[in-house]
């Protein structure tokens, strides 16, 4: 999985997208069938990283389980300001800091008295999802679970 992940985000590997939404789908089928959503919406990626990959992978996956559940996804109203350095290079310590205050949500934005299912690519030590989900809350989501592909190490 880490070298199929690393594929799809690195190397342009975009048609990666399609097994990935498979693995959610199937996973959401199995798992999370009781549990019901109002919106999801995509971990935010650094600008210029996505300027220079060209695209958000999280997005792509966000897409398509919105369209499962049938829900809005709101992806594009929470955004990621420039962070520090990547978060693969650092420490939890080091990544909580790095992360905070790191994003926002849109103004006029629609988080309000929703259950938002995060979506991300992986969750290594939960910094990246945790400060997102503060966002949301504040944005007055009711409820923000986090769905990921993969744990990192």
């Amino acid at each position: 999985m880490k070298a199929l992940i690393h594929a799809y985000k690195f190397e342009g590997r975009k048609t990666l997208k399609k097994f990935f939404s498979d693995v959610l789908e199937r996973f959401i089928e199995q798992h999370l069938k009781t549990v019901s959503f109002d919106a999801v919406a995509a971990v935010p990626l650094d600008p210029d990283n996505k300027r220079s990959r060209g695209f958000n992978q999280s997005e792509f996956l966000s897409r398509r389980v919105a369209q499962m559940l049938k829900v809005d996804d709101l992806s594009k109203e929470i955004h990621r300001k420039k962070s520090a350095s990547p978060q693969s290079l650092l420490s939890k310590t080091q990544r909580r800091i790095n992360v905070k205050g790191c994003f926002f949500a849109s103004p006029g934005h629609r988080f309000s008295s929703k259950k938002i299912l995060l979506i991300d690519d992986i969750l290594t030590t939960g910094q990246t999802a945790s400060e997102c989900a503060k966002i949301l809350k504040a944005a007055g989501a009711l409820s923000v679970d986090v769905l990921t592909l993969a744990r990192g190490a």
